[in-house]
């Protein structure tokens, strides 16, 4: 299996979003989302029918008759979002830059959350890429991959996670190419 991470330089990484496992049903399920939703929008708009013994030939009187029919609208802010959430998978990219004294994660181009983490390396105390298991796969424990970095302030926090252990490798290699670990505070001090 090939990794989804690209080395443009000792000093700078990119993984792109649209090699995630889940791109292909996340996206149908964001069309399938939102046909259904707006469908049954148009449909219960331009639709006669009964509510409580009345008739109703409009949305706006099924909304007058029965206020919490106005929550199917909340079916096509769900589909927003899952619109914004797939699109984000086919066009954003990960990428982390390292300067002469920070590391600079960035999300985008789309905006996410976190979309720019700066991280100076006197703050850092240690990063490594370690294994933990998101779940179970035929009955056996997925193995994946995430990078974290030790911050003097804050504790561990994770900047990639779901990564194979093709990724791991490349990353790794990276990390040990590009020698971000000998210029951390602590290690020089050892």
């Amino acid at each position: 299996m090939a990794s989804d991470l690209k080395v443009l330089s000792s000093r700078h990484i990119v993984r792109f979003w649209r090699s995630s496992e889940n791109l292909w049903f996340q996206t149908m399920l964001s069309i399938f989302w939102n046909f259904s939703s707006w469908s049954s929008i148009i449909l219960f708009h331009q639709s006669k029918f009964v509510m409580n013994g009345k008739a109703i030939t409009s949305l706006s009187q099924a909304i007058n008759e029965q206020p919490s029919v106005a929550l199917i609208f909340g079916l096509p802010m769900i589909g927003t979002w899952l619109i914004y959430h797939a699109f984000a998978l086919w066009v954003n990219k990960t990428e982390i830059i390292w300067e002469k004294e920070r590391i600079v994660f960035k999300q985008g181009p789309l905006p996410w959350s976190s979309s720019v983490i700066w991280l100076e390396l006197s703050e850092l105390e240690s990063i490594w890429v370690e294994s933990y298991s998101p779940g179970y796969q035929d009955g056996r424990p997925l193995e994946r991959y995430r990078l974290c970095v030790s911050i003097k302030s804050q504790g561990q926090k994770v900047l990639l996670q779901k990564l194979t252990f093709a990724d791991k490798t490349v990353l790794e290699k990276w990390l040990e190419e590009s020698k971000l670990g000998e210029d951390l505070p602590h290690q020089d001090a050892a």
